[in-house]
């Protein structure tokens, strides 16, 4: 196999070709768009109110660059731009308002997940699109 196949990880599902990138990019899409939906467009950080998808983002508390985290609900929540963007995610307000939701541990939880190396397959990816299809 060479190193360009290994990279491109595709299989093959109802005649098209998926590569794990372009999945990645559409769960992306559909994840955010059904934690907004699940946080009814508000804000975890400030409290703001918002359905313009401009204005308001899934926002990560552990980078999404950790791919163990990437799209597990309790790491990402709506959140205004300007918490998101502009405010650099708002860290303080966004670790006390995990913590009123979930649990004094989740911030432990978090940390521990987020070293955790995390290959995505394409199979796992497509049912995730499938799962939060909003």
């Amino acid at each position: 196999t060479s190193s360009r196949d290994m990279r491109i990880k595709s299989i093959e599902k109802g005649g098209k070709t998926h590569s794990v990138s372009k999945l990645k990019a559409k769960l992306d899409k559909v994840f955010s768009l059904w934690v907004k939906e699940r946080d009814n467009w508000t804000c975890i950080t400030c409290g703001k109110f918002s359905r313009d998808p401009h204005m308001m983002n899934a926002g990560h508390y552990v980078s999404r660059r950790h791919h163990s985290l990437r799209w597990d609900e309790r790491n990402v929540h709506a959140q205004c731009a300007g918490c998101n963007c502009f405010k650099g995610g708002a860290m303080d307000d966004y670790a006390l308002a995990l913590q009123e939701k979930y649990g004094e541990g989740i911030l432990k939880e978090l940390n521990q997940l987020k070293n955790q190396t995390k290959q995505w397959k394409a199979g796992e990816l497509l049912e995730l699109i499938e799962r939060y299809k909003v």
